[in-house]
């Protein structure tokens, strides 16, 4: 039986061999060129950079509507730093006119189309800004 088995072996071993084509060279082309991606945008961080920066992000319709909802996002976190602190000067209004030099003077970081409009990165400076948010 061992010598069928070596037979069978053999002959199979045999029929692949001569089945087998011998490999012609393959032409190696160069690769394309492919143009680079561009780098994926730097991220924006939200909130404090330092002491005296605050940055928000808005969307809108367009660039006015997504800055007006930025300044009112602003006048909105520093409603609620006050409100957390029991800090007696939290009526809105009054804080537009406290932030009003901040608010006008901001800048649009990066504006970039969505869907559905415009999102912005607002940021506001100031000296002191921290310590005006925190206003007891």
């Amino acid at each position: 039986m061992n010598a069928a088995k070596t037979l069978i072996l053999t002959a199979l071993l045999a029929g692949l061999a001569l089945s087998c084509k011998t490999a012609e060279p393959v032409e190696v082309k160069p690769a394309e060129s492919v143009p680079e991606a561009e780098p994926a945008p730097e991220q924006i961080k939200t909130g404090w950079s330092d002491e005296n920066t605050y940055t928000v992000s808005a969307t809108g319709s367009d660039s006015y509507s997504a800055r007006r909802a930025a300044e009112h996002r602003v006048l909105k976190d520093i409603v609620n730093v006050r409100v957390r602190n029991n800090s007696r000067f939290t009526d809105i209004t009054r804080i537009r006119d406290e932030f009003s030099k901040p608010l006008r003077d901001g800048i649009i970081l990066r504006e970039e189309k969505t869907g559905d409009g415009v999102k912005i990165y607002f940021q506001i400076t100031d000296e002191g800004l921290k310590q005006k948010f925190q206003r007891k």
